[in-house]
C-alpha cells in the first residue's frame, strides 16, 4: 500500500462531475438520466449494435455524401441566408464535408494503434463512434453524420500522429499544410457568409 501512487484517484474526478450532474438532475428533474434522453429534442436516436451501430451511421453517411457530390455538381438554388435555406449545393457539401472528417478521423484514429499509445488510439476511437451512435435524423433520415467535424476535432493525438508522419516525409508535411490551409479557407469562408460549419 505504501508504494502505491494515490494520484489515480484523479482519474475519478471527471466520473464524480457526472455523478454531481445526474443528482442534480435526479433531485430537480425527477430524472438522473435527463441529458441523455435529451439528445432526442436534438433530433439524435441510438443505432443499436445488432442494427449495426455506428458503422451502419458512416454507410448512411457515405450514401448520403454520395448524393451530396452530385448536389455540388448540379449547382446552388442560391439563397442569401443557407442557415435557413433548404439550398441543395450548400447540404451536398455539408454531407461531403461530415462524411470527410468521419472517415478521415476513423481511419487516423485506427492508424494510431500502431504509431501512438493505445490510449490515445481508443480515446479517438471513441470520439468518432459515440457520436456516429447517435445519428442525427431531426432534418430527415439522410443526415446522419450531422456536427461529426464538430465532435472528432478534439482528437488531439491525431494531430500528433500527422505531425510524426509529417515529421518524417517532407512530401506528406506539405500535403498536410496544403491540405489544412485548403479546408482552412472553405470552412472560414463558410462560417463569415453566416453557413454551417459544424
Amino acid at each position: 500500500w505504501r508504494r502505491l501512487n494515490w494520484d489515480f484517484l484523479l482519474l475519478l474526478l471527471p466520473a464524480l462531475g457526472l455523478l454531481v450532474w445526474m443528482l442534480y438532475l435526479g433531485v430537480h428533474f425527477g430524472d438522473p438520466l435527463l441529458f441523455s434522453k435529451a439528445q432526442g429534442t436534438w433530433g439524435r436516436h441510438v443505432i443499436s449494435p445488432l442494427k449495426g451501430g455506428p458503422l451502419a451511421a458512416i454507410y448512411e453517411g457515405f450514401t448520403y455524401a454520395l448524393s451530396g457530390s452530385g448536389k455540388i455538381l448540379a449547382g446552388p438554388v442560391g439563397s442569401f441566408w443557407p442557415l435557413v435555406d433548404t439550398d441543395p449545393g450548400f447540404l451536398g457539401t455539408r454531407a461531403v464535408l461530415d462524411f470527410g472528417f468521419t472517415i478521415v478521423f476513423f481511419a487516423l484514429s485506427i492508424a494510431a494503434l500502431w504509431r501512438l499509445r493505445v490510449e490515445y488510439a481508443l480515446y479517438c476511437l471513441a470520439l468518432v463512434l459515440i457520436p456516429a451512435s447517435f445519428p442525427h435524423i431531426l432534418m430527415g433520415p439522410t443526415d446522419p453524420l450531422f456536427s461529426m467535424p464538430r465532435f472528432v476535432l478534439p482528437a488531439f493525438p491525431v494531430f500528433a500522429l500527422l505531425a510524426i508522419w509529417g515529421g518524417k516525409k517532407p512530401w506528406l508535411n506539405r500535403l498536410i499544410l496544403a491540405v489544412s490551409i485548403l479546408l482552412l479557407i472553405l470552412l472560414c469562408s463558410r462560417f463569415v457568409l453566416f453557413e454551417w460549419v459544424a
